[in-house]
């Protein structure tokens, strides 16, 4: 049977999934191999022969008149689309009919995967170009070698991204490309006002002829551009323990330090279905301190660490620095005093004024519960490197906090590969890392303001994030069509460790995002 056959057979019986679509799946992953495999995971070997000799083609049996029956209607056009949000086995319908060719139905039972947990160094890929999958709480144990990627140039993905937020605004910094595209970029906005207030990108043409991206996470290393009127510099140094990120332009100035808190983060190796040189190659880095400050036209916002909030002890809202009509003018006069004086004295002075003026003001009422929550500002830090198929599909969750005192963080996400040998799930929690099986993240397409909800297969994990603000990302040029809706607001539920105790989780601000990437 034809390529072509197959496309017509498919159009007949999912109109949704037209010709252009297929088109576009058979030319993202890249070759006719890659295609035949995404079918075959769709459709499993009781329904396709792949192989005949040295070459590969479809040949589907009869069965295939079945398959609209077996498997529910939307969730094959999300799997023929080049998705792998989930392994076939999970998107079978509820009602699907058993295999009657001996006149009697057998239970399938799912047997457990087992994860590849990397305890000594491990190369990143083989010699081949094959990633090997697994997971380490340190990314130094993979070896990365951007020689041993057999992928054409241009599907190759790399990316420095970063987080600095408190329970009122967010800076996000990203520092990566595409091969073909690339972006250097700044952030800000007030997940609690629902609204952004600076924005900066600067989309480079071809910047993987010399934008050179670290092979580690953890290398001491700067990073920095200077083009069109942006500068931008990120200092890694103490072996991945201190970074600082300083950025200017014309509207906008930043410096801001991120200091470890956990020496364990959550690092992955997972290959993609769509080919086998085809892998992700990433780490993400909860529980950093925060500290420094952004600068918007001459109003600050000003992010402390655990350290700093201390000093402020009756402080009970955000800390932005907003000028306000509301404002008494002595208010006004000590805010300023503390913008050109850093001193501590004159700052400690000026923060008491300031949470009298802001108890007055409507910046953060009624949001913040407790001090340290609102007060504290954390850093995170998502890396990656891969070469990406051309559709795919993520959901990805991430917070830090404080619980009884002690910091606190997790990382859920599904959709990233293959990743029936590892996960990037797992909490962290007093300097300890708690790894976690697959995920789910369970959210309403048609309003994404509506509760979110999470879940594990194991019943370790049972959170809900209540949404305060979508940001949302568009990017829309020649073949590339991304788009993002980041969800920020409170986590509330609770969650197990390794070892059965149970956390309460309330008020912990973070995100939760889906992402649909044809790239």
């Amino acid at each position: 049977m034809t390529i072509y056959r197959t496309f017509t057979l498919l159009i007949e019986k999912f109109p949704r999934f037209s010709f252009i679509n297929a088109i576009i799946t058979l030319s993202g992953v890249g070759s006719i191999r890659a295609f035949i495999m995404t079918i075959r995971y769709l459709i499993e070997a009781q329904y396709v022969i792949v192989k005949e000799g040295n070459t590969e083609k479809i040949l589907l049996n009869d069965d295939v008149n079945d398959l609209g029956d077996k498997i529910s209607f939307n969730r094959i056009v999300v799997l023929l689309s080049g998705s792998s949000r989930a392994a076939l086995g999970s998107n079978i319908s509820d009602d699907a009919s058993s295999n009657t060719e001996n006149g009697s139905s057998s239970a399938q039972h799912e047997v457990k995967p087992v994860q590849n947990h990397v305890t000594a160094l491990s190369p990143v890929l083989s010699a081949e170009g094959v990633p090997s999958p697994g997971w380490a709480s340190d990314g130094a144990l993979f070896k990365y070698s951007r020689e041993a990627v057999r992928a054409d140039p241009w599907r190759v993905k790399e990316w420095d991204w970063y987080q600095v937020s408190n329970s009122h605004v967010a800076l996000q910094f990203t520092f990566g490309h595409a091969s073909y595209a690339g972006q250097v970029g700044v952030m800000l906005f007030d997940f609690q006002k629902q609204k952004t207030i600076y924005v900066c990108d600067c989309i480079l043409p071809v910047p993987v002829l010399w934008m050179k991206l670290d092979a580690s996470a953890g290398e001491d290393s700067v990073l920095e551009y200077k083009k069109k009127g942006m500068w931008m510099q990120i200092t890694t140094k103490e072996k991945g323990k201190v970074r600082r990120i300083a950025c200017k332009t014309e509207e906008f100035e930043c410096d801001v330090t991120l200091s470890r808190l956990n020496d364990n983060s959550i690092a992955l190796v997972v290959p993609f279905k769509e080919s086998e040189n085809q892998f992700y190659f990433n780490e993400k880095i909860n529980c950093m301190s925060a500290s420094g400050k952004a600068t918007v036209n001459g109003v600050d916002f000003i992010f402390r660490n655990a350290s700093q909030t201390e000093k402020r002890k009756d402080s009970s809202i955000s800390h932005i620095v907003e000028p306000s009509s509301k404002l008494d003018s002595s208010s006004s006069e000590a805010k300023e005093s503390l913008l050109l004086d850093n001193s501590s004295e004159k700052e400690e002075q000026a923060n008491e004024q300031d949470d009298n003026m802001k108890a007055k003001s409507e910046v953060g009422k009624d949001v913040c519960v407790d001090r340290a929550d609102c007060d504290e500002a954390w850093g995170l830090l998502d890396w990656g490197r891969g070469v990406w198929p051309y559709h795919n599909e993520w959901y990805w969750s991430n917070a830090t906090g404080r619980v009884n005192g002690k910091v606190f963080g997790f990382n859920l996400g599904c959709g990233f590969g293959e990743t029936s040998k590892a996960t990037e799930n797992c909490l962290f929690f007093e300097g300890s890392l708690h790894k976690l099986g697959n995920v789910k993240i369970i959210c309403d397409h048609q309003d994404y303001m509506k509760e979110w909800k999470l879940e594990d297969e194991e019943g370790r994990v049972a959170l809900a994030l209540s949404p305060t603000f979508d940001r949302k990302t568009e990017t829309k040029m020649l073949w590339v069509d991304n788009c993002t809706h980041q969800m920020f607001g409170k986590f509330h539920g609770v969650v197990s460790l390794d070892d059965g105790t149970k956390l309460e989780i309330d008020n912990i601000f973070g995100f939760s995002e889906y992402a649909v990437n044809n790239w």
